[in-house]
């Protein structure tokens, strides 16, 4: 009886070893498996911090550009605006000269009224839109 005790137990014992085996087997797939998807992971993150710097690139150069036309465009605005004022400077100051101050003097009546009439609107229809 002692010979099929120890036959069971060694039994047993192979085939709880054979268990542990394929349990350590399991484990070590599963640890491959997992180390797999934090390759995959990890490449799905680098690819979305390149996604990302290109985009914050493309966006800046864009405002870049953006802001260079607008500051174009206030310089060009400001040589206009110099140029219409120097002409009627010299213009005035020829009609003064010439002897023609009532001519200057209904410039600068005309002018006035139209300035003030362009520069109110324009703040009158600034004011009356929605802040953005």
């Amino acid at each position: 009886m002692s010979e099929d005790r120890s036959k069971r137990a060694g039994g047993d014992l192979a085939s709880l070893e054979k268990a542990v085996r394929e349990m350590a087997k399991a484990n070590l797939q599963e640890v491959e498996l997992k180390k797999a998807e934090l390759d995959v992971r990890r490449a799905e993150i680098e690819s979305n911090e390149r996604l990302g710097m290109t985009s914050i690139q493309a966006n800046k150069e864009h405002h870049q550009e953006h802001l260079r036309r607008y500051n174009d465009h206030l310089v060009h605005r400001y040589w206009f605006i110099g140029a219409v004022t120097l002409g009627v400077l010299v213009f005035a100051t020829v009609a003064i000269f010439a002897g023609a101050k009532e001519l200057v003097a209904d410039l600068v009546k005309l002018l006035g009224g139209a300035g003030a009439g362009a520069f109110g609107g324009y703040y009158y229809g600034k004011s009356k839109k929605p802040n953005e």
